[in-house]
């Protein structure tokens, strides 16, 4: 009978660890207004809604460390709202066919945690190596608990271009 309440309370205990674990990455849901820069860069989101979904269990049903599996953001520019969804910690890519000069096109993709960032990147390519446009942004909280998100751009024969936003919860 002993060794039933201990088993029981083993259970119940592993039960409530698990439905209370939090993943170790930063949690960036929730709603966020641009506070910097002042105005608003062209294109730049001035609101954005994001959703981040845990996963605790695997494909079995089975307990797993906890862990953001995907993103989902809303981001309003002017009257203007496009959303988007990541699976985080994939990469991926296409690779288009060959075309009568005999090159190919190619698009690669990703977001990923590094430490307390999360790194989110798009390229294509209009040769194997010969980039046409890539976009990455960094995202992660400042010191006073804003989110910072470093935003690069560049295009084909041009230096990249670089903001750094600043977005408060409201």
């Amino acid at each position: 009978m002993i060794l039933v309440v201990a088993l029981f309370g083993l259970f119940v205990i592993e039960s409530v660890f698990q439905t209370t674990a939090r993943p170790a990455q930063p949690d960036f849901s929730g709603s966020w207004t641009l506070q910097e820069p002042e105005p608003a860069p062209p294109n730049i989101a001035t609101t954005l809604i994001v959703k981040q979904t845990i996963t605790d269990r695997n494909v079995y049903g089975k307990p797993i460390t906890p862990s953001y599996s995907a993103i989902e953001i809303e981001r309003r520019v002017g009257s203007e709202t496009r959303s988007e969804r990541h699976l985080i910690g994939v990469m991926g890519g296409t690779i288009g066919g060959i075309r009568e000069d005999g090159t190919s096109s190619k698009s690669e993709f990703s977001t990923q945690f590094d430490g307390e960032r999360l790194v989110l990147k798009n390229a294509t390519y209009s040769a194997p190596d010969s980039l046409s446009s890539r976009h990455e942004e960094t995202w992660f909280f400042d010191d006073k608990s804003r989110l910072v998100v470093v935003v690069t751009d560049q295009a084909s024969g041009l230096e990249p271009k670089t903001w750094t936003l600043v977005y408060r919860r409201f």
